[in-house]
């Protein structure tokens, strides 16, 4: 594998969350009037989090070999 998957991986994350992280802003500043939006978000940053650590341990493994 090529370690810059590994990269694309956190700069995936890292946008995926600073996108939650202002929607969340966002609804806080209107009352949070949708809640469900917020709830959705947040399990979505909980799966998306672990599949990244799993890659880079698959990853990281591979390069091991």
């Amino acid at each position: 594998m090529n370690p810059c998957n590994g990269v694309r991986v956190w700069l995936l994350v890292l946008v995926i969350t600073m996108v939650a992280m202002d929607k969340v802003m966002r609804l806080m500043a209107v009352g949070l009037h949708n809640l469900r939006t917020l709830t959705c978000m947040v399990m979505a940053l909980m799966l998306v989090i672990p599949i990244s650590n799993g890659n880079q341990l698959h990853i990281s493994h591979n390069n091991n070999r």
